[in-house]
């Protein structure tokens, strides 16, 4: 008799497996809900470097080179504030703004993928 008690307990449960499951549901909604609130504002800044070396730069440390010179926000709902680079003579900076563009297009398409992957979750597991 003691070897069918044995064998019964090894068994798994279907409450240890539901417990797991509902363990990995929590994450997954823990996940969905961080990726859409970092989804929810884009921020995007474009610094220049006067020398050393930018790999190591904390652009926000006191002792950092780097220069902020665009800056672009956008909102989930479309609302944007950008900061135009401009050279010494006060005329738009062409090039870095090409660039800093480029970057905010980049961000802007990461985004949108991003909140795709997060419908297809939502879908996933909500057969919706």
């Amino acid at each position: 008799m003691s070897d069918n008690k044995a064998s019964i307990g090894s068994i798994p449960s279907n409450a240890g497996t539901a417990g797991r499951v509902g363990s990995v549901a929590d994450r997954l909604s823990e996940l969905l809900a961080q990726a859409i609130a970092d989804a929810a504002v884009l921020e995007v800044r474009t610094y220049t470097n006067e020398g050393g070396d930018p790999s190591d730069a904390d652009p926000l440390g006191a002792d950092s080179k780097s220069r902020l010179r665009s800056f672009t926000r956008i909102s989930l709902d479309g609302d944007t504030q950008v900061c135009v680079p401009v050279r010494a003579d006060g005329e738009p900076d062409e090039k870095l703004w090409r660039l800093h563009q480029e970057a905010v297009a980049q961000a802007r398409a990461d985004r949108a993928a991003t909140l795709e992957s997060a419908q297809a979750m939502v879908r996933g597991l909500t057969g919706r």
